[in-house]
Protein backbone atom coordinates (compact mmCIF):
# COMPACT_ATOMS: atom_id res chain seq x y z
CA UNK A 1 0.00 0.00 0.00
CA UNK A 2 1.49 3.32 -0.69
CA UNK A 3 0.73 6.48 1.33
CA UNK A 4 0.50 10.01 -0.19
CA UNK A 5 3.77 11.79 0.50
CA UNK A 6 2.86 15.46 1.34
CA UNK A 7 0.52 17.64 3.05
CA UNK A 8 -2.17 18.38 -0.06
CA UNK A 9 -5.92 17.56 1.47
CA UNK A 10 -6.89 14.31 -0.31
CA UNK A 11 -10.72 14.98 0.28
CA UNK A 12 -10.60 17.95 -2.38
CA UNK A 13 -9.59 17.81 -6.00
CA UNK A 14 -7.22 20.96 -5.82
CA UNK A 15 -3.93 21.41 -4.34
CA UNK A 16 -5.16 22.77 -0.79
CA UNK A 17 -2.62 22.24 2.36
CA UNK A 18 -4.07 20.46 4.75
CA UNK A 19 -4.10 22.82 7.64
CA UNK A 20 -6.47 23.82 10.50
CA UNK A 21 -8.39 26.09 8.66
CA UNK A 22 -8.56 24.05 5.97
CA UNK A 23 -10.00 20.71 7.28
CA UNK A 24 -12.27 21.95 9.88
CA UNK A 25 -13.58 25.32 7.79
CA UNK A 26 -12.64 25.27 3.92
CA UNK A 27 -12.58 21.80 2.97
CA UNK A 28 -15.29 20.85 0.88
CA UNK A 29 -16.17 17.70 2.87
CA UNK A 30 -16.36 19.43 5.66
CA UNK A 31 -18.54 22.12 4.84
CA UNK A 32 -21.04 19.39 3.78
CA UNK A 33 -21.02 18.23 7.16
CA UNK A 34 -21.20 21.79 8.97
CA UNK A 35 -24.08 22.12 6.46
CA UNK A 36 -26.03 18.94 7.31
CA UNK A 37 -26.19 19.88 11.33
CA UNK A 38 -27.23 23.62 10.28
CA UNK A 39 -23.70 25.02 10.96
CA UNK A 40 -22.48 27.92 8.59
CA UNK A 41 -19.32 29.40 8.75
CA UNK A 42 -18.43 33.36 8.14
CA UNK A 43 -15.19 34.18 6.47
CA UNK A 44 -13.58 35.52 9.58
CA UNK A 45 -9.61 35.64 10.04
CA UNK A 46 -9.09 33.20 12.14
CA UNK A 47 -10.49 30.19 14.47
CA UNK A 48 -11.80 31.90 17.63
CA UNK A 49 -13.50 34.83 15.55
CA UNK A 50 -15.46 32.01 13.53
CA UNK A 51 -16.44 30.60 16.64
CA UNK A 52 -17.27 33.30 18.58
CA UNK A 53 -19.67 34.56 15.85
CA UNK A 54 -21.16 31.21 15.38
CA UNK A 55 -21.56 30.55 18.73
CA UNK A 56 -23.13 33.84 19.12
CA UNK A 57 -25.79 33.35 15.46
CA UNK A 58 -26.68 29.49 16.36
CA UNK A 59 -30.13 29.00 16.95
CA UNK A 60 -30.02 26.51 19.52
CA UNK A 61 -28.57 25.06 22.92
CA UNK A 62 -25.07 23.69 23.44
CA UNK A 63 -23.25 24.89 20.56
CA UNK A 64 -19.66 24.04 21.94
CA UNK A 65 -20.62 20.61 22.58
CA UNK A 66 -21.99 20.05 18.97
CA UNK A 67 -18.89 21.68 17.68
CA UNK A 68 -16.65 19.53 19.82
CA UNK A 69 -18.22 16.39 18.97
CA UNK A 70 -18.31 17.47 14.79
CA UNK A 71 -14.88 18.18 14.82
Amino acid sequence: MHLEEGYLCVLCPGHYDETAMHLFFDCKSSISRWTAIGIHWQQQDNIFERLQHQRNSFEGPYFMDIFMIAA
